[in-house]
């Protein structure tokens, strides 16, 4: 990407502080080439600098770890990178569930100048709370007004009809208004979820965050992923939607049990403690349960419920299953600090691996793509993963230029330990 300005010590600090002037500084003078890199990832120049404000106001979240000049420069450009990725699924899903829409276009407004950006930055950090829940309950009550209204109607017809006819057509209201209510409730669910109120708790690749929701529940986020959390969460429903992979810690004692949408599955508990992962790119949504009991409810199947030191997956058709533990090493190893590739093809291995560890690595001959990987290194050492890629896939880590790239070692090669 375009060189960014070199930030000091004294912006860096400032920031770590809370001080807004810092943010507006680095958005100014870091602006010109975060848009441009937004650009180019995207292939829309129209839809960078919203990119690049969602980018600043997340790092803007993450200030607390931010200590040097180096990892603030690295916070913006992995930011941009994750919010491009994040804007890329957000058009590919509205593509899968509207194939016939066309596609979005962004505002033809013009250029967006680094005035009117940090407008819409600032903007944000102070804009008020919207009170969604007032909403809900506007929206329910409509529905069930003119459900209401709708059967007080047909009732002008019936009376002659018998008294078990009436008790027949009461059963029927009384389903017709819980299917009504019910549907409005996840409708207004569903809606909170893509309001752009909604909160979006995310990590870039190479990092993970924790968090803390409004009604105490915990979230460990595991690399390139994202929770988004509605605006109304904890006041009429407990529901959050997962891109990636978590952890989710729930408060228990709540009235509403605690909802995770991810992929095409539901995962439901009251208080407990599990993990799922749901990455755009993947064959299956998997679940494992450490405590407690969750229930899970994918297509037409009925819902299943998985306790204590069970796992589950499930497929894109909805098929339930239980993964091998070769299968929940691979998904998990992370939360305890591990990367776990089982005889995986290199192409797979190096998307695990630009995922936790941030390594672009290029491979110019397509051949090694096939080749059958397998390692388990700490997610801490970036050079012990080189290394173990370099001696199961019989490769070599090399600099061409400034790129890292991956070449065949030959036959009875061994590869160089010059991993960074």
């Amino acid at each position: 990407m375009p060189s960014l300005p070199t930030f000091d010590k004294a912006i860096v600090a400032a920031l770590r502080k809370g001080d807004e002037a810092a943010l507006e500084r680095i958005l100014r003078d870091g602006y010109p080439a975060l848009v441009e890199d937004a650009g180019k990832q995207l292939g829309d120049p129209a839809t960078a600098p919203r990119i690049v404000e969602n980018a600043i106001l997340q790092v803007w979240d993450e200030r607390a770890r931010l200590e040097t000049p180096e990892e603030l420069d690295k916070a913006l450009k992995d930011a941009v990178r994750g919010n491009v990725v994040r804007h890329q699924r957000r058009v590919a899903a509205l593509h899968r569930n509207q194939p016939a829409a066309a596609a979005p276009r962004s505002a033809s407004t013009g250029p967006v100048s680094v005035d009117q950006a940090w407008t819409n930055v600032a903007a944000a950090l102070h804009a008020p709370k919207v009170d969604a829940a007032a909403s809900h309950r506007q929206n329910a009550d409509a529905s069930r007004h003119q459900t209401a209204a709708h059967m007080a109607e047909v009732s002008k017809f019936s009376w002659k009809v018998p008294v078990l006819t009436g008790v027949a057509v009461l059963a029927v209201t009384t389903g017709i208004l819980w299917w009504v209510n019910n549907k409005g409730e996840q409708s207004n669910v569903s809606q909170s979820l893509l309001s752009p109120e909604a909160k979006h708790l995310a990590s870039a690749p190479g990092q993970r965050a924790s968090m803390t929701l409004s009604d105490d529940s915990k979230v460990n986020l595991g690399s390139d992923s994202q929770v988004i959390v509605p605006s109304s969460f904890a006041d009429k429903f407990r529901v959050v939607r997962l891109e990636g992979t978590a952890t989710f810690i729930v408060k228990a004692g709540e009235k509403n049990p605690f909802e995770v949408r991810a992929g095409n599955a539901t995962f439901v508990a009251k208080g407990t403690e599990f993990s799922v992962r749901a990455f755009a790119d993947e064959k299956a949504v998997t679940l494992k349960v450490k405590e407690g009991q969750v229930v899970v409810t994918a297509g037409a199947a009925p819902p299943r419920p998985v306790s204590a030191g069970g796992a589950l997956t499930v497929a894109k058709d909805g098929a339930l299953a239980e993964p091998s533990s070769e299968a929940l090493a691979e998904a998990f190893s992370w939360i305890d600090g591990k990367v776990v590739i089982g005889n995986r093809s290199m192409k797979d291995a190096l998307t695990e691996l630009r995922r936790w560890y941030g390594l672009d690595l290029v491979i110019k001959d397509s051949s090694l793509l096939s080749r059958p990987v397998s390692l388990s290194v700490e997610l801490s050492s970036k050079k012990d993963a080189i290394a173990a890629l370099e001696k199961s896939g019989n490769v070599k880590f090399v600099y061409e230029g400034q790129t890292p790239t991956l070449r065949d070692a030959g036959p009875g090669s061994k590869a160089p330990k010059n991993g960074k």
